[in-house]
């Protein structure tokens, strides 16, 4: 797959006139967009460079968790374990789901939580999935502290893709393609899926693709 791919359908496709959307007269209260993928997709890096375009702030689930537990990631899954962890972002992420209003990155295990995947279904925020490959995103993680990754990273993300990735297409309502793609146009392709086309600048095309329409069944 390269460039865009939507995954949701009709009065549910980003952009349109849904509850919690930018409308003339209301203060937003979810996320502009959300992104959601493997580890090493790009997810955070995204954010960034998409709110930057957006002119609103980024958040990453495993950041918001570090801020309310005042430890690291790799602090609490060494001292308390995953399940603790999962427990705590969770929590974080349902708190961002219904207060803030910029691009918002979720760790890569976010989905496992049913509760999570339900809130994302239900979210009036389009849910990005950032497809990667294997390589890509062994890439990208080198040199990190990524506590799942610690042993055999290449192993552990293939096998994280096989059982993640119908988790991401559940609750995501487009995939955007990142392995080995410019900067300029994963960016462009993302604001096309949020249905935010004005905002695509002159440094690069979006995907001959675009976004089609979708799949109703995924939301």
């Amino acid at each position: 797959m390269s460039g865009t791919d939507a995954v949701a359908s009709g009065t549910d496709r980003p952009g349109t006139d849904r509850p919690g959307t930018d409308r003339p007269g209301t203060v937003r209260s979810e996320p502009r967009a959300v992104l959601v993928g493997l580890p090493g997709a790009g997810k955070s890096s995204a954010a960034r460079r998409l709110a930057s375009r957006l002119g609103v702030e980024a958040a990453d689930s495993d950041d918001l968790v570090e801020a309310r537990a005042g430890r690291s990631v790799a602090e609490i899954f060494a001292d308390d374990g995953e399940p603790a962890f999962r427990a705590l972002e969770e929590a974080a992420v349902a708190l961002a789901l219904g207060s803030f209003a910029g691009v918002l990155s979720l760790g890569g295990g976010a989905v496992l939580a049913p509760g999570t995947r339900k809130r994302l279904r239900d979210s009036a925020s389009p849910v990005i999935h950032l497809v990667t490959t294997v390589e890509a995103a062994m890439r990208y993680t080198a040199g990190s502290d990524r506590p799942l990754l610690a042993a055999d990273p290449s192993e552990v993300l293939a096998r994280l893709q096989r059982e993640r990735t119908p988790l991401y297409d559940e609750v995501a309502t487009a995939r955007v393609s990142t392995g080995g793609r410019p900067w300029p146009a994963i960016v462009a392709d993302l604001l096309l899926a949020i249905g935010a086309e004005n905002a695509v600048g002159s440094d690069a095309a979006p995907s001959s693709v675009g976004v089609d329409p979708v799949d109703a069944a995924r939301r």
